[in-house]
């Protein structure tokens, strides 16, 4: 043995040491006594350091003494591992056979079976960490030979300060070549009682399924918190315990009540029992391998995990089982509403549950504490014990819809894990799902064009904003778009379901694929992501793509009409004919209005351009490869504007003359609110008496009427946001060309310059969201191919809302220009406000986005100054921008602060403020800021303002409270 222990040579510690380390083995310091030795806890110095150590002294007298302190001192020098006790050395002097190891200070699993200290997350943490230091003995890639254990006991299984599980007792350990792994090693029946593989008596030795057995029996310890050997008047072993009581379907009794509520996953408890019962099979070849159970237990506490962190975010949300039976007569099939082969059913009941609309506002309460009103609700229940498909799916939807407040996803109301139930309630979708109307003549004539363009564009805006990043910066791929999740409330607004085998991806993704399995259904299923598993949005465009084409054609994607055609469904064979040119063949005949007069007139149907606008986009998503496809802002833009063409062929928005002549009592003077230059605004109230709107009379005397018309109607219709002013409607009949906005109740911000009312903070406000308005025309987000130079942009122009929410109006001047044009310019005559007017324009005609920067710096200046550019003119001899810059060169900033606010003002949002409306006037076009980073630093001035003034009041408060 001496020349064997040569190898370890750079491991031997002096015995002086050791005994030092131990006080000379005192009584006091043993922590664990055996058969054939005893532990030591102690303090070693070596290598120049001070660590706490276990000795284990190996009894000199036992005749198997040196074959196992060799064993054990072979395993631990060669297997490393995080889960495996550390050695640090032994020493072999005297007849002394010790085993230096680090001290894991907690002790034996053993110990702590019982102990009510010990929670069911933690004993799953230590089953799983057991399970790797398993695997990395029986499977270790790096080494040409396994070791089989042969002493898994919870005694050998020792626990550090943390609660990581470390594997010790390698005195009995079997090295086996991998080659060799499933052959019985000769071996006596050795080992703890209750733990021994009861195959070794037959078969005369053990394998590595002789550790999975000793293993399950320890899985079965920590579940049921009883020893291995249960000793009452009978000895009888745990394993045959618990195998009669999993067999029976009475684990449960088993398990300690304390423990038992600790378990708030039932699915975690089967995995984790299905697993320990598979390792207690008397024949080992059907006992499973320690990959398998690595990866069972790793999910059974995954899903623990999920759940309580379910419990901590969203337990105001739970509903209790006993109030969903109520509701739906336990789960009676008068109740469903759809149902899906192996997946969930649908169920929609009257359930008494907390306000839908306000559901965040019960954040905190206790379950049960909720108010309880009368809501129809959709009750989702997902399918139980089924291996493949439920648990998974039912936690990520929580955790989903949980993450995504958009008005076209489905709202959570609540959620029920009781028993083996997983049970979703979510908002009632009253006209059910759009494939209850697929195919059925009677119910698709209930779906105009309209509304299916209204349906699309829904869900369109439903998947853009997925696919934004809306949390923690990811975004989600949805991988399940079809016909069956998408609802239709009783507004027949549509609303994304089915967020079950959602995923997100990671931010800063667009050039980076990620790849994973993948899931969905057949005739939804993107090609290309079959293929190669690429996780990408484009895969959600191709679902969409054929939804598309199920609501043109009104049949499913899966009709065997289809299928008959390409077994991949509608998807394939849509494409195909679009590109033949016979798509049109294929529409759902029902929006084709047969009439005396013209066979097959799509009056009812798309006129031309909206048909053609929507086939073309649904031809683009379903593309083969995923880089051809649009984003779903492209997808937005187009359905929005087939809707348009739709709505221009009905008649809509236009309103006729006599009623916009009956809103404004023809155009009485009392009714005019302003002039602007290409003409009059009057205000005026519709028939229905609650619409107020401000109708704009163009001058069309003017010569310019009929393109300025033309111009504002394109961007007032295509570039919507909060900050732009809203289209109603517009009317062209006879030479009148007149067009219809909302009515804003402050009218214009020029009003307003030198008011006191207007606070710092309330005018920081406004710019902000002018910046957010020019940063979405100038093509931020809106996902077009043009941007929108407005050309105009001043204080009468800038409406206000009653709650001073600015929005930006009159588009007589804007224009359209190509986002990806080089350089970025357009030529066009000189017109525009003097005071605002870029220079560079005025002097060359070449206009650009970063004209209309100029003249916000401009507004921004009189927003600080309380004076308009005219004003200063007429004051100072030139206009604000000549005005700003001299008193900036001069270093007297603080001068061109409307005194009545500057006491306001914080030091930090002045500068903030100052500084970026001053490079906005560069005469460096180059040097200008763009919209957005004029918009960031906004958002710093009013976050400066804020701070400093809830600061300021808080000093002020204490001292008025000193006093």
């Amino acid at each position: 043995m001496t020349s064997t222990l040569t190898m370890f040579t750079s491991l031997r510690i002096p015995l002086e040491d050791v005994v030092k380390a131990t006080n000379n083995f005192q009584d006091d310091y043993i922590i664990q006594h055996d058969g054939i030795s005893t532990t030591y806890k102690g303090r070693l110095l070596w290598s120049g350091k001070e660590m706490k150590i276990a000795a284990q002294r190996f009894d000199c007298r036992h005749v198997e003494g040196d074959l196992k302190f060799l064993n054990e001192i072979s395993v631990l020098s060669d297997f490393k591992h995080t889960n495996l006790v550390s050695i640090i050395g032994f020493s072999d002097e005297k007849d002394e056979k010790i085993i230096i190891t680090m001290y894991e200070a907690t002790g034996s699993l053993r110990q702590y079976i019982n102990s009510p200290n010990l929670t069911w997350k933690q004993r799953l943490r230590i089953s799983v960490d057991l399970a790797h230091a398993l695997s990395y003995l029986h499977y270790d890639e790096g080494c040409d030979y396994g070791v089989i254990h042969c002493n898994i006991t919870s005694d050998t299984i020792l626990l550090d300060e943390n609660g990581e599980a470390k594997l010790s007792g390698f005195e009995f350990s079997i090295k086996q070549s991998v080659n060799y792994k499933d052959q019985v090693c000769p071996c006596e029946h050795t080992g703890t009682m209750g733990c021994v593989d009861p195959a070794i008596k037959q078969t005369g030795g053990v394998t590595h399924k002789s550790d999975i057995y000793s293993f399950g029996v320890v899985l079965f310890e920590i579940l049921c918190e009883s020893k291995a050997l249960i000793h009452n008047k009978v000895d009888r072993s745990l394993a045959q315990l618990a195998k009669h009581h999993y067999e029976k379907g009475t684990l449960h009794d088993t398990i300690h009540p304390p423990l038992l509520n600790q378990i708030l996953s039932p699915q975690s408890l089967l995995i984790y029992s299905k697993v320990a019962y598979s390792c207690l099979n008397d024949d080992r070849a059907h006992r499973p391998d320690m990959h398998y159970i690595v990866a069972k237990l790793e999910k059974a506490l995954e899903l623990q995990l999920r759940h309580e962190n379910i419990e901590r975010k969203f337990g105001h949300l739970k509903i209790s089982l006993g109030d969903i039976k109520l509701a739906t007569n336990n789960f009676s099939e008068t109740y469903i509403i759809a149902s899906v082969d192996g997946e969930c059913i649908l169920y929609r009941a009257e359930l008494h549950c907390f306000d839908k609309e306000n559901p965040s506002s019960e954040k905190g309460k206790n379950k049960g504490d909720h108010p309880k009103g009368h809501n129809i609700v959709v009750i989702k229940r997902y399918p139980s014990g089924n291996e493949w498909y439920g648990v998974e799916e039912f936690f990520t939807e929580i955790e989903m819809l949980s993450s995504v407040e958009h008005p076209n996803t489905v709202t959570l109301i609540g959620f029920c894990i009781e028993d083996s139930e997983m049970i979703l309630v979510i908002e009632n979708v009253s006209n059910g799902y759009l494939d209850d109307y697929l195919g059925n003549d009677n119910y698709m004539r209930i779906l105009t064009w309209e509304k299916r363009l209204k349906i699309c564009i829904d869900v369109a805006n439903a998947l853009e904003h997925l696919h934004s990043e809306i949390e923690d910066q990811k975004m989600i791929i949805h991988r399940d778009i079809c016909s069956c999740n998408i609802g239709l409330d009783e507004n027949w607004r549509a609303k994304i379901d089915g967020f079950g085998d959602c995923v997100f991806l990671p931010p800063n993704q667009e050039d980076e694929a990620v790849y994973i399995k993948w899931r969905g259904r057949s005739p939804y299923i993107d090609p290309e992501y079959e293929k190669t598993g690429k996780l990408k949005r484009e895969l959600d465009v191709y679902s969409f793509g054929v939804v598309l084409f199920e609501i043109l054609c009104g049949r499913t994607a899966y009709d065997p009409i289809y299928k008959k055609e390409n077994v991949r469904g509608l998807g394939p064979v849509a494409r195909q004919s679009f590109y033949m040119g016979t798509l049109e063949d294929m529409i759902d005949p029902i929006l084709k209005d047969e009439t005396s007069e013209n066979n097959s007139v799509l009056s009812i149907g798309p006129n031309k351009d909206s048909l053609h606008t929507f086939m073309k986009i649904a031809y683009l998503c379903v593309a083969e490869t995923q880089d051809q496809r649009p984003t779903m802002k492209v997808v937005v833009n187009e359905l929005e504007k087939a809707l348009f063409f739709q709505d221009k062929n009905n008649d809509k928005p236009k309103l006729s003359l006599e009623d916009i002549k009956l809103a404004t009592q023809n155009f009485r003077d009392d009714n005019c609110i302003g002039v602007e230059g290409d003409g009059k605004l009057y205000k005026g109230n519709l028939q229905d008496g609650v619409n107020t709107i401000v109708a704009k009379r163009l001058d069309t005397s003017l010569g310019q009427g009929e393109k300025q018309f033309l111009s504002q109607l394109q961007i007032l219709w295509e570039y919507k946001h909060e900050n732009v002013i809203v289209l109603v409607g517009y009317c062209d009949e006879q030479d009148e060309k007149i067009i219809v906005y909302e009515h804003v109740s402050r009218r214009s911000l020029d009003k307003y310059l030198n008011d006191v009312c207007l606070t710092w903070e309330k005018r920081l406000n406004i710019c902000i969201d002018v910046a957010r308005a020019l940063d979405f025309l100038h093509g931020g987000g809106h996902g077009k191919q043009s941007k929108v130079i407005h050309r105009d942009i001043k204080p009468t122009n800038i409406l206000l809302n009653h709650d001073w929410k600015a929005k930006l109006a009159d588009f007589g001047l804007s224009l359209l220009s190509p986002i990806t044009q080089e350089p970025d310019y357009v030529i066009d005559h000189v017109c525009g406000a003097p005071g605002y007017l870029d220079p560079l324009f005025k002097k060359s005609g070449f206009i650009t986005a970063e004209s209309d920067i100029y003249s916000f710096g401009v507004v921004m200046f009189e927003i600080l100054c309380g004076r308009s550019t005219s004003a200063i003119h007429e004051d100072e001899g030139h206009h604000l921008p000549d005005f700003i810059k001299n008193k900036f060169e001069q270093g007297k900033h603080d001068e061109v602060v409307f005194e009545k606010i500057m006491e306001q003002i914080m030091p930090k949002s002045l500068i903030t403020f100052q500084e970026i409306a001053y490079k906005c006037l560069h005469h460096e076009r180059e040097k200008r800021p763009t919209a957005n980073e004029v918009l960031l630093q906004l958002k710093k001035a009013l976050e400066f303002q804020q701070r400093r003034y809830i600061q300021r009041k808080k000093r002020e408060k204490r001292i008025i409270n000193s006093k």
